[in-house]
Protein backbone atom coordinates (compact mmCIF):
# COMPACT_ATOMS: atom_id res chain seq x y z
CA UNK A 1 0.00 0.00 0.00
CA UNK A 2 1.65 3.49 -0.90
CA UNK A 3 1.51 6.23 1.47
CA UNK A 4 -0.37 9.42 0.48
CA UNK A 5 2.00 12.79 0.56
CA UNK A 6 0.08 15.36 1.66
CA UNK A 7 0.88 19.47 2.16
CA UNK A 8 2.09 21.85 -0.88
CA UNK A 9 2.15 18.13 -3.25
CA UNK A 10 3.45 19.05 -6.68
CA UNK A 11 1.57 18.58 -10.17
CA UNK A 12 2.32 15.50 -11.88
CA UNK A 13 6.34 16.28 -13.57
CA UNK A 14 8.34 14.50 -16.14
CA UNK A 15 12.13 16.09 -16.83
CA UNK A 16 12.46 17.13 -13.46
CA UNK A 17 15.02 16.30 -10.75
CA UNK A 18 14.68 14.77 -7.07
CA UNK A 19 18.11 15.13 -4.67
CA UNK A 20 18.58 13.84 -1.12
CA UNK A 21 21.85 15.35 0.52
CA UNK A 22 23.64 13.94 3.40
CA UNK A 23 22.99 17.02 5.64
CA UNK A 24 19.58 16.84 5.21
CA UNK A 25 18.74 12.93 5.42
CA UNK A 26 15.00 12.84 5.65
CA UNK A 27 14.02 15.56 3.31
CA UNK A 28 14.03 15.03 -0.94
CA UNK A 29 14.45 18.36 -3.13
CA UNK A 30 12.32 18.68 -5.95
CA UNK A 31 13.87 20.91 -8.73
CA UNK A 32 12.11 21.83 -12.15
CA UNK A 33 10.16 19.89 -14.38
CA UNK A 34 7.28 19.86 -17.32
CA UNK A 35 4.02 19.67 -16.22
CA UNK A 36 1.54 17.91 -18.67
CA UNK A 37 0.27 21.04 -20.59
CA UNK A 38 3.89 21.84 -21.12
CA UNK A 39 4.52 24.41 -18.76
CA UNK A 40 7.75 24.28 -16.53
CA UNK A 41 7.39 24.23 -13.22
CA UNK A 42 9.38 27.44 -11.77
CA UNK A 43 9.85 26.11 -8.26
CA UNK A 44 11.98 24.09 -5.58
CA UNK A 45 9.68 21.75 -3.22
CA UNK A 46 10.44 19.74 -0.43
CA UNK A 47 9.29 16.42 0.60
CA UNK A 48 9.61 15.60 4.53
CA UNK A 49 10.00 11.75 3.95
CA UNK A 50 9.48 11.57 7.67
CA UNK A 51 5.48 12.19 7.63
CA UNK A 52 5.56 12.54 3.43
CA UNK A 53 4.61 16.39 3.89
CA UNK A 54 5.46 18.91 0.88
CA UNK A 55 6.26 22.54 1.10
CA UNK A 56 6.72 25.25 -1.21
CA UNK A 57 10.09 26.66 -0.73
CA UNK A 58 9.59 30.78 -1.59
CA UNK A 59 10.98 32.17 -4.91
CA UNK A 60 11.79 36.08 -4.25
CA UNK A 61 13.10 35.93 -7.86
CA UNK A 62 16.51 34.52 -7.07
CA UNK A 63 15.90 30.80 -8.08
CA UNK A 64 15.14 31.53 -11.37
CA UNK A 65 18.22 30.55 -12.81
CA UNK A 66 18.38 27.26 -11.55
CA UNK A 67 14.57 26.57 -12.54
CA UNK A 68 14.54 24.47 -15.88
CA UNK A 69 13.48 21.07 -17.40
CA UNK A 70 15.65 18.09 -18.60
CA UNK A 71 18.74 18.82 -16.49
CA UNK A 72 21.11 17.51 -14.22
CA UNK A 73 21.34 17.86 -10.18
CA UNK A 74 24.43 16.59 -8.90
CA UNK A 75 25.30 17.09 -4.86
CA UNK A 76 28.50 19.07 -3.55
CA UNK A 77 29.18 18.75 0.05
CA UNK A 78 26.65 18.32 2.57
CA UNK A 79 24.51 20.74 1.53
CA UNK A 80 24.56 22.13 -1.69
CA UNK A 81 23.42 21.00 -5.48
CA UNK A 82 24.90 21.85 -8.47
CA UNK A 83 21.99 22.12 -11.81
CA UNK A 84 23.59 21.86 -15.39
CA UNK A 85 21.84 21.58 -18.74
CA UNK A 86 18.73 21.61 -19.74
CA UNK A 87 16.45 23.95 -20.92
CA UNK A 88 13.85 27.44 -20.19
CA UNK A 89 14.96 29.85 -23.16
CA UNK A 90 15.86 33.08 -21.32
CA UNK A 91 16.20 31.74 -17.67
CA UNK A 92 19.16 28.82 -18.54
CA UNK A 93 22.90 29.42 -17.17
CA UNK A 94 25.48 27.15 -17.84
CA UNK A 95 25.11 26.15 -14.47
CA UNK A 96 24.39 27.12 -11.11
CA UNK A 97 25.08 26.21 -7.88
CA UNK A 98 22.20 26.55 -4.58
CA UNK A 99 23.32 25.96 -0.82
CA UNK A 100 20.03 24.59 0.57
CA UNK A 101 20.64 26.28 3.63
CA UNK A 102 20.35 29.78 2.18
CA UNK A 103 16.15 28.79 0.90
Amino acid sequence: MQEATKGDVPPGLCRHTMTALPAMPKQLFLIGGRQAAGRTCKEIRVLHTDDMSWTKVGDLGRLYPIIRTGHNATVVGDTGIVISGGFVGEYIEPFYRVDIRML
